[in-house]
């Protein structure tokens, strides 16, 4: 079934006497999870809104927020998938709020609790991109990282271990994007790699069903360096 698209005008609500007053901000990034969204304004504040019982807001409650509400300042990148959220700070930091309850987002542990203040889970990154239950970071010195839920070789450790810490994967990589159950890797030269599920081909690798191991797809503009994912199919 096809839904009529969904216009959103991110905005900061300013209550007077006589109503409300909205006034527009401009959004440089956005990400969406399977029930909550986040916004990163121009001046580097990351916004959530959406279902809150897990914690995937970071805005120290569990209260559903129909509007977005502020979670930090000084944000450079936001990247959400299922029921968790990763953050990335202008100083190279990423912070995690919301589920871990398969080491996806980094920090060393895994359960069922709901975390709803961000927390640090790794440093000098440049780029980060949530899976449906893994992460992916894309460290300054050009190194890939991965962690959580590895059932199909997806994080491209050349494993099916499911990892509660991110692990490195490759060296001189521009470019990284995590789907439902496979990722992939630009690499400096322009080349594509992608680890995982290749269920209806969405790693675009023919006779092959997955792979641990990161594989070769083609090569692409180098200049072009930002891979575009939703949760089956990278695009």
């Amino acid at each position: 079934m096809i839904k009529m698209p969904i216009t959103f005008h991110f905005c900061l609500a300013i209550v007077v006497a006589s109503g409300c007053v909205a006034e527009a901000r401009a959004a440089t990034m956005i990400s969406a999870g399977e029930n909550h969204s986040f916004f990163l304004r121009n001046n580097g504040s990351v916004w959530g809104a959406g279902w809150n019982i897990t914690g995937a807001l970071g805005d120290k409650t569990l209260e559903l927020r129909q509007a977005p509400v502020l979670v930090m300042t000084d944000g450079a990148a936001v990247s959400v998938k299922g029921n968790s959220s990763l953050l990335l700070k202008k100083d190279g930091t990423v912070w995690a709020s919301g589920l871990k309850n398969y080491g996806q987002v980094g920090d060393g542990t895994k359960n069922d609790l709901e975390r709803p203040v961000p927390f640090p889970v790794a440093h000098d990154v440049m780029a980060i991109s949530a899976g449906g239950f893994h992460g992916l970071f894309l460290k300054k010195d050009g190194s890939a990282w991965a962690t959580g839920w590895n059932p199909n070789g997806q994080l491209g450790d050349k494993t099916k271990i499911t990892r509660l810490t991110p692990v490195r994967i490759m060296s001189d990589v521009v470019a990284a994007a995590a789907g439902k159950a496979h990722s992939l890797f630009q690499r400096r030269d322009g080349s594509v790699w992608a680890a995982g599920d290749n269920f209806f081909g969405r790693m675009g690798i023919v006779g092959k069903k997955r792979s641990p191991t990161p594989v070769k797809i083609f090569l692409i503009d180098p200049k072009i360096r930002k891979l575009q994912e939703n949760s089956d199919t990278v695009f």
